[in-house]
């Protein structure tokens, strides 16, 4: 995720439906929790920006039905880097 720039920012929001970063979603999961709603959402936002830098004509609506490529800044089809 680092070489295509996905998720690579901390979280500063604290609330139960923040979207954590590469970084807090390895410490998360090295805590040992209890419930892996985080990590879904992790996982659910990264298929989303993984999908808008791969495709062109593709439904890039997130869960409340607006363009996550747009939401976040993410050109359309720029491909995805590979190491």
């Amino acid at each position: 995720m680092k070489i295509n720039n996905i998720k690579t920012i901390n979280s500063t929001d604290t609330g139960p439906k923040r979207i954590l970063s590469i970084e807090q979603v390895y410490d998360y999961v090295a805590g040992r929790p209890t419930e892996g709603c985080m990590v879904m959402r992790f996982l659910e936002e990264t298929e989303l920006e993984l999908k808008c830098l791969a495709f062109v004509n593709f439904n890039f609506a997130n869960s409340e039905g607006r363009n996550h490529c747009k939401d976040h800044n993410v050109k359309v089809g720029s491909g995805i880097k590979l190491p």
